[in-house]
């Protein structure tokens, strides 16, 4: 008999690859296979008896490509989110910076005033009459 069936485990053993590279594999047509009876059968032709270095390497490098590719991904998702929170602080220092400023100024008059109402010392209506100053003179 030429051909040799393996079910999938056995085949995954054999080759040192996992069962879902198999699966894979056969609903890609690259492993010739069969249902018997709700298993599958990993077909052998004589060449196939041993477990190949090169099938092994062919699978890993496979999945190695696709996990470089989701890594890729990743690594870009995260480069891109970077770049967008480095933007938003930039945003929030010059917010900051123009709130400091604002209540730089807001103290400088907030002093002055208070320098203008206790140098007077009158109530506001001698300021207002222009009252205060004289009867202080004069006394």
């Amino acid at each position: 008999m030429d051909n040799q069936r393996l079910t999938i485990n056995q085949y995954a053993s054999a080759h040192n690859i996992s069962p879902s590279t198999v699966r894979r594999r056969i609903k890609q047509g690259i492993l010739p296979a069969v249902k018997v009876e709700n298993t599958w059968f990993v077909t052998l032709s004589h060449m196939d008896h041993q477990p190949s270095r090169v099938d092994n390497h062919v699978g890993n490098h496979t999945d190695n490509q696709v996990d470089n590719q989701i890594f890729q991904q990743i690594l870009d998702e995260k480069d891109n989110q970077i770049q967008m929170l480095s933007q938003q602080l930039k945003e929030k220092d010059r917010q900051i910076e123009g709130l400091i400023q604002a209540n730089q100024n807001n103290q400088t008059i907030t002093a002055l005033l208070s320098q203008e109402i206790t140098a007077g010392n009158r109530p506001f209506w001698k300021r207002w009459l222009g009252l205060g100053r004289l009867d202080q003179t004069q006394q």
